[in-house]
């Protein structure tokens, strides 16, 4: 399984990539939506997930949801605020 992790703060990004290495899924990740989404139409993830908060747009990820759901609207994608991701890494590391 093939997953692309957006998220733009690095130490965030970077532990919700090992957790999920760690559990065995194949993790891309990135900091921005433009690269996200240059990315998602090359290899087709089959998760994204998204920080809600990228760069200096508060709504970003939002977008880059809704822009990916124009296109795919099968396209499973989960939302994460940085509660949500503090809650993934403390799930994953028991």
């Amino acid at each position: 399984m093939r997953i692309l992790v957006v998220e733009a703060v690095i130490c965030q990004q970077e532990r919700i990539t090992k957790s999920l290495n760690d559990a065995g899924y194949g993790v891309t990740a990135c900091g921005d939506a433009d690269w996200a989404l240059a990315y998602w139409w090359q290899f087709r993830p089959n998760v994204v997930v998204v920080g809600y908060a990228l760069g200096r747009r508060i709504t970003e990820g939002e977008q880059l949801a809704e822009s990916i759901r124009e296109l795919d609207p099968d396209q499973p994608i989960v939302m994460l605020r940085k509660s949500d991701a503090q809650l993934l890494l403390e799930v994953s590391s028991h």
